[in-house]
Order: structure tokens, then sequence, then C-alpha cells
């Protein structure tokens, strides 16, 4: 009986852990989806070109910085954020400009 118990609560013990663990994955994916949102608005604010390319389940698409220029038009690149987080999809996000002045 004191088994059964012990089985039980340690059952319950691993699937709150697994839930709240499913939480925080989820909230720290929405803030990098903000960030990601709040940085794309300032960028274009400043006149500056975004480009993206994904890649999915880790093997459809391109998420090369050469497939994001080519995205966004950009000819001269300013920086670039790899978002390497996601099992699902991984992109890569191109700031630039398309000409020189």
């Amino acid at each position: 009986m004191f088994s059964m118990k012990k089985n039980f609560i340690g059952f319950v013990y691993c699937c709150v852990i697994l839930l709240l663990s499913n939480c925080a994955t989820l909230i720290g994916e929405k803030a990098k989806d903000d960030a990601l949102k709040a940085a794309n608005t300032k960028a274009q604010k400043m006149g500056l070109k975004v480009g993206s390319a994904c890649k999915y389940l880790g093997f459809i698409g391109d998420n090369s910085e050469q497939k994001a220029t080519a995205n966004g038009s950009i000819k001269i690149k300013l920086f670039s954020v790899k978002n390497v987080g996601g099992i699902i999809k991984s992109c890569t996000y191109v700031y630039g400009k398309d000409k020189l002045f």
C-alpha cells in the first residue's frame, strides 16, 4: 500500500514538473516573439529593411543569412539575429539597406 502511494506521489510530482517546464517554455517563446516584433518595428522606423529566412523541423527551408538578405532585398547588411531556440522553426533575421545612400 505504501509503495503504491509513493509511486503515485512520484508520478504526480513528475507531471507537475513537466507542466511547469512546458509553461516556462511557452512564456520564453512569447518573450522572444515580443522582442523580435519590437526589434522589427524599431528597425523599420530607422529606415532599415528586414529580411528573414526560416528552416522548419530542422530540414525544410533555409535559414541562411544569404537567403534572408535576398528576401529583404538588402544589399548592405548592418546586423543579423539568429533565433536558434525553436525545435520546429529556426530563423535568421537580417537588417540593412537596399542601397548605399
